[in-house]
């Protein structure tokens, strides 16, 4: 691991509070209907994610992510602990 298990709670905790006073800008307006739907609030063009929606989200995701290449075969399976990088815009998962 690149960052310590207390430098990863303080970043975590960090991002919860900005998504939370700062949010997140949010234009299309089907989008902005699902967050508010799902337990945010507006704030002007912005939508303020609540930790607690954040947290709920979490335990839905699940735990591994397959990644398929173009003709539907499976290339990649991300959350099995390995660090991958890629060229642009596939950025740093670990």
């Amino acid at each position: 691991m690149f960052l310590s298990k207390t430098d990863r709670e303080t970043i975590h905790e960090a991002a919860l509070k900005v998504l939370e006073n700062t949010g997140v800008k949010i234009t299309h307006q089907e989008g902005r209907e699902l967050f508010l739907s799902g337990g945010c609030k507006a704030d002007g063009d912005r939508i303020l994610i609540p930790s607690s929606v954040v947290s709920e989200a979490r335990k839905k995701a699940p735990s591994i992510v397959s990644i398929y290449d173009r003709e539907g075969n499976s290339k990649l399976s991300l959350g099995n602990g390995e660090t991958y990088f890629g060229s642009g815009s596939d950025a740093l998962y670990n």
